[in-house]
């Protein structure tokens, strides 16, 4: 099967939903799929809800990430990660995930 992570902008706020293979959706405000994910999302539950600008919460995120695996700067090109706001989506550069890394 295959789950997706569905992301909308509604009634002013972002919302992230997560679709398993069976059909079931829940809504999140924090959410990880794939290899480690019970580690990311035990994680998630513990850490303090992510407060702040785009750049800040990414930010958090990677420090999140670093608790669980270990995520040499080298890594950074296994990483995209998109900013939505709801009038402009940026794409990361290369560059800008080193940053995230090097400096969590």
């Amino acid at each position: 099967g295959c789950s997706f992570l569905l992301c909308t902008f509604e009634d002013s706020e972002f919302q992230i939903f997560s679709i398993d293979p069976s059909g079931n959706f829940n809504r999140w405000q924090k959410k990880s799929l794939g290899k480690h994910d019970e580690k990311f999302n035990s994680t998630f539950r513990t850490h303090p809800e992510f407060d702040g600008d785009l750049e800040s919460v990414t930010q958090e995120v990677f420090k999140v990430l670093k608790e669980v695996i270990e995520c040499p700067k080298s890594d950074a090109k296994k990483f995209e990660i998109v900013h939505f706001t709801e009038n402009e989506k940026k794409v990361l550069s290369l560059k800008q995930i080193e940053d995230l890394i090097e400096h969590s």
